[in-house]
């Protein structure tokens, strides 16, 4: 039984991106500045011994156990050997080990909050196990590299899902308002004949790339399922996502804080005003 990629993800995703040894502060992953590659300096470590003669082996240990998250540590490589030589388990106990890895996860977990995972989703691959693993990163505020936890990625997913939906939506908007003035083809008899030929193409076309893979009947149950999902995402941050990162756009207008459903409930109701 090998770890599991989930685990490894979490492992990443709770590290804040440095060796968990408290007295280290390396980090575990960094950017080359000239090749602009991401170097790995990082082991996954067992607390807990992984065969007969290991430091801290635990012989009642199941192979679920051994590799489970509760049993694995980050650690920059040195500090890996450092717990690993012969006889290092009677100075580096389970315990400690442990505490090690609690104390740092309290230190990550109360970092400042930072919105730079939103837009500055990136990845690479890692070797674990002779298995390829996609880890996905951002560098936040302060160009630190930091990992995404798997809730992070489905919120994203979720956001740029809605994002390019309203976009859809919003060109149909437009285009069945635009049906009211003259016909592209003047030579027509039906004013707006070839209006309506271009609708329904369209809207079959969006219809097939909206249903392919998923059971969404309608723009509506799409739009619902993307809000479910992606969390705390703001009106604001869903704006420079429908406009590649750079400004926000006349499609959703909000300003910062502003949670999307209550820009999707404002941009209705003044829909229903215009009627």
């Amino acid at each position: 039984m090998r770890i599991t990629e989930a685990t490894i993800k979490k492992l990443y995703a709770l590290s804040g991106n440095q060796c968990a040894h408290p007295e280290c502060k390396s980090l575990l992953c960094e950017r080359d500045t000239k090749t602009e590659q991401i170097i790995n300096h990082s082991h996954i470590a067992h607390i807990k011994g992984r065969k007969p003669g290991a430091e801290r082996y635990d012989p009642e240990l199941s192979e679920n156990d051994l590799h489970h998250f509760d049993n694995l540590i980050l650690l920059y490589a040195r500090h890996h050997n450092q717990i690993d030589q012969r006889g290092a388990g009677e100075i580096y106990s389970v315990e400690l080990i442990k505490k090690w890895k609690s104390d740092h996860t309290i230190i990550v977990s109360h970092e400042e909050n930072d919105r730079s995972w939103v837009l500055g989703h990136q990845s690479f691959q890692i070797i674990s196990d002779h298995n390829e693993i996609e880890l996905h990163y951002y560098f936040n505020r302060n160009n630190e590299l930091r990992f995404y936890s798997d809730d992070m990625l489905r919120r994203l997913s979720a956001a740029s899902d809605l994002a390019m939906t309203l976009v859809h939506a919003y060109s149909l908007i437009n285009f069945i308002e635009s049906a009211d003035s003259d016909p592209a083809d003047m030579s027509r008899i039906s004013k707006n004949d070839s209006y309506v030929r271009i609708f329904k193409e369209d809207a079959a076309n969006l219809r097939r790339s909206f249903t392919q893979g998923h059971e969404y009947k309608s723009f509506a149950e799409k739009i619902f399922k993307c809000l479910q999902d992606c969390g705390d995402i703001t009106g604001e941050e869903i704006a420079r996502i429908q406009s590649g990162g750079t400004s926000k756009t006349t499609l959703v207008r909000a300003s910062h804080g502003d949670s999307i459903q209550s820009v999707l409930a404002d941009l209705i109701l003044e829909k229903s005003r215009q009627t």
